[in-house]
């Protein structure tokens, strides 16, 4: 018989597209369940909603997962990984002496944002600590820089690099609901329309340093920028420094950049926008990427997990960053074919059909199990 595994979850989420393009914890859940679906050790996934169990997880629905109650998943589990939401202390004591072994799963930037709940005095926003100790920390790539050190000596010794997921599958989701043609098309020798999509709730990743990159290159040739979308900014309108930034921008003056509410990034891919510049600090994977690629939308980015695919520039280097913008904007219809390609080879390296993501969590798995 192979493992029984649950992944806990966020209980109530009604606006089940929204929860899928608000929150990327709840994507990262169903990449996760979908992979896990196909190692060949495990038997059966299911999603643990917590603490309200009484209704159907919605998102999990949509993708056909089990859904599993903490109380029979604890007496029945061979392994529960937090994705969503901290099992309580006392269930975890429970399963633990039953011989059921707990992963942490670190899909986002924990210590950072514990370092912005201390700074900013907001504590309910930082981690908080169990008393007890997981029987394995899983970290993806683009957070081992930062919290390998904090998650090994807080939560276990035993802490893994772990592979980034990603599937196409939520983003045809989103895109069976549109009515344009998602895909890239060619621009016809216009300047680029941008779509910046930084999601503005903390300092990972914010509109500033991609609407700089556009700035810059509208600067040095106005003619190669049509229009910038800065996406997920309109509640900021009132904000001191938000003003003072805009009001400084050529491109403003011009009636080239407009800030504008969140958008799921299908809706503006393909209808508005044909080029997505994005800048990350220490948060290197993001979907965001993976879903313009698929699109085969240039993406000019800092991230050196990425390298070999989209426009690379140098973090926190304008002039680099606008270098990359006009290269995206002078190349990539005439390069698309080997941009495609790339991009299709970088996909599948994170795809829950990639047998050697398959092996990597079987191992991790068996692993558990072996002391």
């Amino acid at each position: 018989m192979g493992f029984k595994i649950g992944l806990s979850a966020v209980a109530v989420q009604d606006d089940v597209v929204g929860s899928f393009w608000t929150n990327g914890m709840t994507q990262n859940l169903v990449f996760l369940a979908l992979l896990l679906q196909r190692v060949r050790i495990v038997d059966e996934v299911f999603i643990v909603p917590m603490p309200d169990d009484s209704r159907a997880h919605q998102p999990s629905e949509v993708f056909g997962f089990k859904q599993l109650s903490l109380a029979i998943a604890i007496e029945q589990l061979d392994v529960i990984i937090e994705v969503g939401m901290r099992v309580p202390n006392e269930a975890v004591e429970t399963f633990q002496k039953r011989g059921g072994k707990l992963v942490s799963y670190v899909a986002g930037n924990s210590f950072v944002m514990n370092l912005e709940a201390i700074a900013s005095g907001l504590e309910d926003r930082a981690e908080v600590l169990p008393p007890f100790t997981f029987d394995a920390v899983w970290i993806t790539p683009q957070h081992w820089h930062t919290n390998y050190s904090y998650a090994k000596y807080t939560k276990s010794r035993n802490t893994h690099r772990i592979s980034q997921i990603w599937d196409p599958v939520i983003l045809r989701h989103g895109i069976s609901r549109i009515k344009h043609n998602f895909f890239y098309k060619q621009r016809l020798k216009r300047g680029c329309s941008v779509g910046i999509f930084e999601p503005n709730v903390n300092v990972l990743k914010t509109f500033h340093f991609p609407v700089l990159v556009c700035e810059a290159l509208f600067r040095r040739l106005p003619e190669a920028i049509n229009h910038v979308y800065a996406a997920n900014t309109l509640h900021l309108k009132n904000n001191i420094h938000f003003s003072e930034f805009f009001g400084s921008l050529d491109m403003l003056k011009a009636n080239h950049v407009t800030a504008e509410t969140r958008f799921p990034v299908y809706e503006l891919l393909g209808q508005f926008v044909d080029t997505v510049v994005v800048h990350h600090w220490e948060n290197g994977l993001n979907y965001l990427y993976y879903d313009a690629l698929y699109g085969g939308y240039p993406l000019v980015h800092n991230s050196e997990f990425l390298k070999d695919v989209g426009y690379f520039y140098n973090s926190f280097d304008v002039q680099s960053g606008a270098d990359a913008l006009m290269c995206a904007w002078q190349t990539h219809d005439d390069n698309f074919r080997h941009y495609r390609d790339d991009s299709r080879e970088l996909l599948w390296s994170v795809n829950p059909d990639n047998p050697k993501l398959q092996q990597d969590h079987a191992d991790l798995l068996e692993s558990l199990f072996s002391k």
